[in-house]
């Protein structure tokens, strides 16, 4: 934001699948919805490199059943893990 970096997600890759593991927004940048664009920019980015995601992320899984229009970029056979820590 601004040329400074505000938020973050952790994540891991195995082939063409990315778990997404944590989002992070830095406490001075929260609530403004930098969460939600960037996961945004990281699902339109997969979408268009032909990449599944698989979410471990709680934020991140609310934000996909939440927006249904990602549900084509879950891997089908592990979508998400619900068994995660909220870490933003």
């Amino acid at each position: 934001m601004g040329g400074e970096i505000v938020a973050g997600v952790v994540y891991s890759k195995a082939g063409n699948r990315v778990t997404l593991l944590a989002t992070s927004v830095f406490p001075a940048f929260r609530g403004k919805g930098i969460a939600a664009r960037l996961l945004s920019g990281v699902l339109d980015k997969l979408r268009a490199q032909g990449e599944t995601a698989t979410i471990t992320c709680p934020f991140a899984a609310e934000f996909v059943s939440t927006h249904p229009e990602y549900a084509d970029v879950l891997d089908s056979a592990v979508p998400r893990n619900g068994t995660a820590r909220r870490e933003h």
